[in-house]
């Protein structure tokens, strides 16, 4: 049998280390109410009744209820007030109603439901990009085929009012074509010759 590297001998520490504090199984996500408790050293035994649970709820690494040392309801309500999950004067009832409720469907801090809300944006462009990035790698790619496909043609952007610029030139640019209109001059025919 080898000696092991110390670099082996700090990984095993760490390891050791996540493995004691415990995990919620949530990394990287905010924390729900129920993951909250069980960190903060989960509910006493006692309290399970209160709850109307029959059984101990595991979340990832740990337990939602100990036999021993665990929270009363009181210290419970404390806690779910200081970490944000409930407003200032909640009751013994608030703490039980949110705590079935997160079983179910987590639920967040104000905090947290923000970050939520931010992840999920966050999923929906990323994956609007690569949607876009995948059409794009097409050869015949056409950025504007979808406007052909619902019948719209080059000149609807005269009827749009998108021709109406802002910039000098372009008003310049329609009166001079309003005028050569004004004296009878052909437009079209000339459009046509330029392009």
């Amino acid at each position: 049998m080898t000696e092991k590297t110390p670099a082996q001998i700090a990984a095993q520490a760490r390891a050791a280390g996540r493995l004691a504090a415990g995990s919620t199984g949530d990394a990287g996500m905010p924390q729900h109410a129920h993951g909250f408790l069980a960190r903060e050293g989960g509910l006493s035994k006692e309290t399970m009744s209160d709850l109307g649970f029959d059984k101990n709820h595991r979340i990832g690494s740990m337990w939602l209820f100990r036999a021993n040392d665990g929270m009363t309801l009181e210290r419970a309500t404390e806690k779910l007030i200081e970490g944000g999950y409930l407003k200032e004067g909640a009751s013994h009832s608030d703490v039980i109603s949110l705590v079935k409720k997160s079983i179910t469907t987590p639920q967040y801090t104000a905090e947290g439901w923000d970050r939520i809300a931010q992840a999920e944006a966050d999923a929906r462009f990323e994956d609007h990009l690569a949607a876009q990035e995948e059409a794009a790698q097409n050869d015949d790619f056409d950025p504007f085929e979808s406007l052909s496909a619902d019948g719209f043609t080059t000149q609807d952007d005269v009827l749009a009012g998108y021709s109406e610029a802002e910039d000098p030139i372009k008003l310049q640019a329609n009166a001079d074509i309003a005028n050569a209109e004004a004296l009878g001059i052909d437009i079209d025919y000339i459009e046509r010759r330029i392009l």
